[in-house]
């Protein structure tokens, strides 16, 4: 869901340090920060936008209903 560098940033489960330096990054990168958010918003409305799911839910259950 999340592209690294691209769309968002990961950071390992559980480490606080490296959370705390990831966003640190974005905070002192307005670009990488802007890149993210567009990135991030059109990949959300691509996948994960009210209509996006909704369509997908009436396809299954068109296809299971037969």
């Amino acid at each position: 869901m999340i592209t690294p560098g691209e769309s968002g940033l990961l950071s390992k489960l559980e480490d606080v340090s490296a959370l705390a330096s990831d966003l640190l990054t974005v905070l002192d990168d307005r670009v990488l920060s802007d890149t993210l958010s567009r990135n991030g918003r059109t990949a959300f409305e691509a996948d994960f936008s009210e209509n996006v799911v909704v369509a997908k839910y009436k396809a299954f259950f068109d296809e299971v209903a037969l």
